[in-house]
């Protein structure tokens, strides 16, 4: 695991090998990805999967599938106070026990993401040679500037309603404000809803994602309940991941196949016929990758002119 000690001018990279641990908590930590592997020592496996959640930083979702296993974290940014550097070094210890416990190499996309008070340190834990020939993660830091979206988005202080409620002003503004949000809530898409086109007549295009993925739509109230499930060309496997990697002939088929084995986000766009984007809704892939039989839910508004549900990586309209 690795932190920084003093900002650096330049993003660097560092390696396992070099000392790159300090003693300074980060402001907020998040991790993602996912580590999966063949099942050796069971109990092992489940003593280290579960001592994973008392770090701090968010629970893990451990599965076992047959022979094969596959841990999850969270993937939701948290205060990062009490993750310092015993903690970071708790974390590389036990998932290189998780590695030890499994039967022959894993395979990781997990990351952690540091944020400081200057810059960011993102640690990828990479795949390595099994013990005893090797320690089964390695860690692979770079650390770079803060960025924009690296911050949580500071909202101001509401005032006390006690001090909303005491002015006169809001007496004359009231009615004027009810009136502004009748107004606001006609246009914003009630007709819409009410008179909005049947679920049932609404064609899915799942786009790029060939078979990877299926699609259905049921409405609900005045909007479409759009569920993502694996679809028949889904590999049941890392091999079978390997093996559509293989055969990839295009970076669009690799990064497609890339999205849907880590889970990554997706939109799911509402067109009309002339192909226009009357909504849009961006989901998780997470629970397909956790359970062959997991799904993913979104909801998109009732649209009079709706003619089909797609499937996107990029939003595009």
């Amino acid at each position: 695991m690795a932190t920084v000690a003093d900002p650096a001018p330049e993003p660097a990279e560092t390696t396992a090998g070099e000392a790159t641990t300090a003693g300074d908590a980060p402001r907020f930590v998040t991790l993602d990805g996912i580590l999966e592997g063949r099942i050796g020592d069971a109990a092992a496996l489940a003593r280290a999967a579960h001592a994973l959640d008392g770090l701090g930083v968010g629970p893990f979702r451990f599965d076992r599938d047959g022979g094969r296993f596959s841990l999850l974290p969270e993937n939701v940014r948290r205060p990062g106070a009490g993750f310092d550097r015993e903690r970071q070094e708790r974390l590389l210890q036990l998932l290189r026990d998780v590695a030890a416990a499994a039967r022959g190499p894993v395979e990781s996309t997990l990351r952690c993401t540091m944020v400081f008070e200057a810059e960011c340190a993102e640690t990828l834990f990479r795949a390595a040679a099994p013990p005893p020939a090797g320690p089964g993660i390695e860690p692979l830091t770079r650390v770079r500037p803060l960025r924009a979206e690296d911050q949580p988005v500071a909202l101001p202080p509401r005032p006390p309603l006690r001090q909303l409620l005491g002015r006169r002003e809001v007496l004359f503004v009231l009615p004027l404000l009810l009136i502004v949000f009748g107004l606001f809530a006609w246009r914003s898409g009630l007709v819409d809803r009410l008179l909005a086109a049947s679920a049932q007549g609404l064609a899915v295009d799942t786009a790029n994602f060939d078979d990877l993925l299926a699609a259905e739509v049921e409405g609900r109230f005045g909007n479409y309940v759009v569920t993502i499930r694996r679809g028949p060309g889904h590999p049941a496997d890392g091999a079978g991941w390997e093996r559509r990697a293989a055969a990839a002939a295009t970076e669009a088929q690799r990064v497609r196949d890339l999205v849907v084995r880590d889970g990554q986000d997706v939109y799911v766009q509402l067109r009309d016929a002339q192909n226009n984007v009357l909504a849009r809704n961006r989901v998780s892939l997470r629970p397909l990758v956790a359970s062959a039989d997991g799904v993913a839910k979104v909801d998109l508004p009732g649209r009079i002119t709706a003619s089909r549900v797609t499937l996107t990586i990029d939003d595009q309209r």
